[in-house]
């Protein structure tokens, strides 16, 4: 019988490297928190049909994430009693929705995705950055920590890991090394010296401390503290765009229709961005009576089921998740009742709980939470 991992022998407790692929650390790491996800998997996969197996490993092995939340999906809507149809035909249309599921005669047709705050461009930079990452962390540079502060790739080039190594350890030669420890126990970061590397393909400000290795265990760990913070597009716009290319990928439905999203950052998975793409961009008015401003909270008609009119009139609501293959016991979970859907389902015997408009005030119905299903 098909697995989805191979049963072999593992001792490999190494941390995952930057740019490896997610499949290929789960299928050969020893880390217990690793063992404990790839049974979970193993036993997930078990229970999918035979014939699609084959599919979902190779679609496991290339894209991880995306073959995760499909399987985690499947397997949460199975404990809730639902027959699942994998890529059912829908009419008017060529194309397949990932699964039709049915129960007490409920027929609902559900569309997998998962979204981060990267495009497809700053995915491609990610990796290059990712490499030059996973060369620099061969190296422990003599018990240095280093803070990448500011980091800007120049062009399409993958920077020379080598050189920028070695002008590392050049710059590294030129400071007090005892002082740097020093300043390192007293916790004096904002003093740290600078490394400054500026060449045709790289811009990279390094800032540095150093730190004992009483253990002599130093060279197990990664000598990058800390990563540059990134500005990106903001999640409430990632999270509209996505939901709403899935919404419109099947034109008119004869059943309810559900996008699930599995957001993967924190600019697509937090509440504030989640609350404002799906209703509205929070703002505040108030009265131009000077004596009574009267100043209320309330949302502009900008979100994804109202935007200056009503849209998405074929779905029925939205599911928004952040579920990895480690912790499901806490994983949020956010179901949305779209108030303009031409494709009425009844969220109650649906079983999750969920949100709906109720006149002027959002009003949460309580039910079954996905992470409640798993020990």
């Amino acid at each position: 019988m098909l697995e989805l991992f191979d049963d072999i022998p593992r001792n490999n407790e190494e941390p995952s490297k930057h740019n490896e692929n997610d499949y290929d650390y789960l299928n050969k790491s020893s880390r217990e928190i690793i063992a404990q996800a790839r049974e979970r998997l193993n036993n997930w996969f078990k229970n999918y049909p035979n014939e699609e197996k084959k599919e979902l490993k190779i679609r496991f092995e290339i894209d991880f994430e995306s073959a995760f939340f499909e399987l985690y999906l499947y397997t949460s809507f199975k404990k809730l009693d639902f027959i699942i149809q994998i890529h059912p035909t829908v009419p008017n249309s060529n194309k397949r929705p990932d699964f039709l599921i049915s129960k007490d005669g409920l027929e609902i047709y559900i569309e997998a995705k998962t979204v981060s705050s990267k495009s497809e461009k700053e995915k491609a930079e990610q990796r290059k950055l990712n490499q030059l990452f996973d060369e620099i962390s061969k190296d422990n540079f003599n018990n240095k920590i280093l803070l990448l502060e500011d980091l800007k790739l120049k062009n399409n080039t993958q920077p020379s890991a080598a050189k920028i190594k070695g002008e590392i350890h050049r710059q590294i030669s030129t400071f007090n090394l005892e002082g740097l420890s020093r300043k390192f126990e007293s916790g004096e970061i904002s003093s740290a010296p600078k490394i400054i590397i500026d060449n045709e393909d790289i811009f990279l400000e390094i800032g540095l401390f150093s730190i004992k290795n009483e253990n002599n265990n130093l060279e197990k760990n990664r000598p990058i503290g800390s990563y540059p913070f990134e500005t990106l597009e903001s999640g409430e716009e990632i999270l509209k765009k996505s939901i709403s290319k899935k919404a419109k990928r099947y034109g008119e439905l004869d059943k309810p229709f559900i996008v699930c999203l599995n957001a993967l950052d924190y600019e697509t998975s937090n509440t504030f961005s989640i609350y404002n793409a799906v209703w509205g961009s929070e703002a505040i008015t108030y009265s131009m009576d000077p004596k009574n401003r009267n100043p209320r909270r309330t949302r502009k008609p900008d979100g994804l089921f109202y935007n200056k009119r009503p849209r998405l009139k074929n779905l029925s609501g939205v599911l928004i998740t952040k579920a990895n293959a480690y912790y499901l016991n806490s994983v949020e979970q956010f179901l949305f009742k779209n108030p303009f859907s031409e494709n009425e389902l009844d969220f109650d015997k649906f079983g999750l709980q969920y949100e709906h408009l109720n006149k002027t005030q959002l009003e949460q119905k309580e039910g079954v939470k996905f992470k409640d299903l798993f020990n």
